[in-house]
């Protein structure tokens, strides 16, 4: 964890994606821009890597 908010800055959703995913007018903003799609797979990414690190 330490290692990934080095990277990002934050294990934080809502401070990842700029928006707050348990509110709905943020739920559309998050559709709209699609963040999922955009934003998730390279904090998946970055995490998987980190695990790869320490793996080795």
């Amino acid at each position: 964890m330490t290692r990934f908010i080095e990277k990002k800055g934050t294990v934080v959703c809502r401070e990842l994606l700029g928006y707050d995913v348990s509110k709905p007018e943020d739920m559309v903003k998050i559709k709209e821009m699609d963040l999922f799609h955009s934003t998730c797979p390279e904090m998946i990414r970055c995490a998987t890597e980190i695990v790869e690190e320490m793996l080795q």
